[in-house]
């Protein structure tokens, strides 16, 4: 296998320096036309088209997954815009504490606070994908369609990208590679789910990173002068800042910076000091963002959760099952799944370590040929090694509560093994007879079709999350009896959206089946005590929210959902406790207030009840329900005053209400309840902050 050299050709044999150019025809030939603008407008409409295709059954879908945390209950995105919120605080936030723990590690003060509650939109540091919800929630509002037609637009621009890539590097078969990426299965996960917004995204920033690091890069090698230098400065720095944003979207592609100098030993043999240079900001970039991460993984996505991943060993199987299970969706993509059955690796076996003396012995054939066809091989399979390192697992993130290994994960990396099939498989047909590349064309096309066909059938899974649960289930090969097994999320899932239909026979298998495979989650027991509720079986179902409280106690809606319980079971005493605790962790919530309120009200404490509504308007003075509730109580109290003949306190206004605004008619005190969500159960208390249930990533 041989590609065209990436040095630029020089002029031919028989033209001298300085020798006058033969004349160009004045109009161009009606075959030159077509080569230069008609077909490539053709195979850009064809990406296109195919995407669109490929992905249209999501945009007649339904909100999934995490979608809710993302777009459909976060007040940062429907709020008005806040630079604060979404691109300054958050890394605040975390400069603070990373310099906070630092000073503690070296001795220095004492060790930082845990980490406290997080809002939505801070389980991660994502401003540009945070901005783009923004921005889609205020155009499309709460109809999913057209978060998908950007999904897959963006994915469209993505596969252009590639395209563009390959051929600023001179390599073969860009548009092949291309068609191969926009219809691979694999994407299905990415395109058709609202939050992976922060893929599609990344990507093309990604790509044009690359792509100008390319362009510059043959500047420095070609042609001397100012205007090479001065577009040697441009083209470098749009490539900074495109990985700068590309990290904004997502910081997956935090590993772009080795694979540039992986790029400079594909094309020149050897990395010089200069290029360690060249490449030096892009791996400060890496390193101040990685950190964020990671910080933000373990302190705000994880917080107090345990994830069992094991030690060195365990991890180290991890990572020598992943890389040949996501080569091999790559070039079979068969038997995919939204969650995939966990490996047992607590105890590695020595059969889990077998790919990796099999990967060094590749690698060492691949270097002995690397001055022919083992170059291409260790450029593209070193790429998608390098990219897929952050999610092998040496790094504990927040979807190991689910599962190893996911499709997402390697949107970006396939494009390496993917550019080395298409521009190996170009330069072979390049080599045939008129009639054989005729039939390797067509061969190339049904490949295409196949996968786009793929796609669309496996794109109806991911249009609505009961299809896409229940798919998940049936997929697994046996009945799931192993703790810890991804099941229990697609169990818990489906019995949040049984639950929400009103199916409560089926959300209570669905909810005992999840706690029996992860009975220590805080989640499991929460919803399963919802189920037990929903039966009328209070004592079992206050036992649940109990050990839910207990195991996540920094979570507001497992806290709210022991107290409303208690208060129904007229265990007065206890809802009060509860309450004072929730109070303490989130002060400045005018929710708890008025839930604490109508507890203090059924215990027969007014008075209390009043100032804690008082507390709830200081803070939300249009709450109107908090409104009624203090009207209510007042005037239960004035008739109990008037009857044993004390004087009647006048009502003063509440702070922040106008001066001309009448006191609000009173009725039956009430609490202020969470409805159950049709995706992550209970969500939070409106006005409250709390961590999400579930975090895939």
């Amino acid at each position: 296998m041989s590609f065209p050299s990436r040095h630029r050709p020089g002029p031919p044999a028989d033209v001298r320096p300085g020798t006058p150019r033969p004349l160009r025809s004045a109009a161009p030939s009606g075959d030159a036309v077509i080569d230069r603008w008609l077909m490539p407008v053709l195979k850009v409409l064809a990406v296109v088209l195919l995407c669109g295709w490929c992905y249209s059954p999501a945009t007649k879908g339904t909100w999934l997954w995490d979608d809710d945390q993302a777009v459909t209950q976060n007040p940062i995105t429907q709020g008005p815009f806040s630079f604060r919120k979404i691109w300054v605080s958050p890394v605040g936030d975390a400069f603070e504490a990373m310099t906070a723990q630092g000073l503690h590690w070296l001795g220095y003060g004492p060790p930082p606070p845990p980490p406290a509650p997080c809002a939505f939109g801070e389980t991660d540091y994502w401003p540009l994908t945070q901005t783009g919800f923004w921005m889609q929630w205020h155009l499309f509002g709460p109809d999913s369609a057209g978060y998908h037609v950007v999904n897959t637009a963006l994915h469209a621009i993505g596969a252009l990208m590639l395209w563009r890539l390959m051929t600023v590097m001179r390599l073969p078969g860009g548009w092949f590679a291309a068609l191969l990426f926009a219809v691979h299965p694999l994407a299905v996960e990415s395109v058709t789910w609202v939050s992976e917004l922060k893929n599609v995204l990344s990507l093309p920033f990604m790509l044009l990173a690359a792509i100008h690091f390319v362009r510059a890069d043959d500047r420095v090698t070609g042609a001397d002068g100012a205007t090479a230098r001065l577009g040697w400065w441009v083209d470098y720095a749009i490539s900074l800042v495109c990985f700068l944003m590309a990290m904004f979207a997502k910081t997956s592609v935090v590993m772009l910076p080795p694979t540039l100098l992986l790029y400079v030993w594909w094309k020149r043999n050897w990395i010089g000091l200069a290029d360690l240079v060249r490449t030096a900001p892009y791996f400060l970039i890496s390193l101040v963002y990685g950190l964020i991460t990671i910080y933000f993984q373990h302190g705000r996505a994880i917080g107090a959760e345990t994830i069992l991943v094991g030690g060195f060993w365990s991890r180290l199987a991890m990572a020598s099952l992943a890389v040949p299970f996501y080569l091999g969706k790559v070039f079979l993509p068969y038997g995919l799944m939204p969650i995939y059955p966990r490996w047992e690796i607590d105890v590695p076996k020595l059969w889990h370590f077998l790919p990796l003396p099999v990967f060094a012995g590749l690698a060492a054939w691949c270097w002995v040929n690397r001055q022919t066809w083992g170059r291409h091989v260790l450029f593209a399979i070193g790429f998608f090694v390098l990219m897929l390192l952050p999610i092998l697992g040496f790094i504990t993130i927040s979807y190991m509560r689910i599962t190893w290994v996911a499709d997402h994960f390697v949107y970006a990396p396939m494009i390496g093994p993917l550019m080395l099939a298409a521009a190996a498989a170009t330069a072979w047909a390049h080599q045939l007879e008129p009639r054989e590349r005729l039939a390797a064309a067509g061969g190339a096309a049904a490949l295409v079709g196949i996968l786009a066909i793929g796609s669309f059938r496996y794109s109806f899974v991911w249009s609505d999350e009961e299809p896409m649960w229940t798919y998940t289930l049936l997929r697994h090969a046996v009945p799931c009896r192993l703790t810890h097994c991804g099941c229990w999320q697609a169990n818990s899932r489906l019995g949040a959206r049984k639950y929400s239909q009103g199916k409560l026979d089926e959300a209570f298998f669905h909810f005992s089946e999840s706690k029996r495979l992860r009975p220590d989650l805080a989640e499991t027991h929460n919803n399963y005590g919802n189920a037990l509720a929903s039966k009328g079986r209070i004592d079992e179902a206050l036992a649940e929210f109990r050990k839910a409280a207990d195991i996540q106690p920094q979570i507001i809606v497992f806290q709210n959902n022991l107290a409303m319980t208690c208060m129904q079971s007229g265990r007065v005493d206890e809802a009060k406790q509860v309450f004072a605790k929730m109070l303490q962790q989130w002060p400045d919530d005018p929710t708890l207030y008025n839930n604490y309120a109508f507890a203090l009200h059924r215990s027969g404490d007014a008075k209390g009840a009043i100032a804690s509504l008082q507390r709830a308007l200081s803070i939300k003075p249009d709450y109107e329900e908090a409104k009624k509730n203090l009207a209510t109580i007042r005037e239960e109290l004035a008739k109990t005053q008037s009857a044993v003949g004390l004087p009647i306190p006048a009502a003063r206004p509440e702070a922040g209400a106008p001066p001309a605004e009448r006191p609000a008619k009173g009725g039956p005190v009430s609490p202020t309840m969470a409805p159950p969500s049709p995706t992550l159960g209970p969500p939070p208390l409106p006005g409250a902050t709390s961590l999400p249930l579930s975090t895939p990533r």
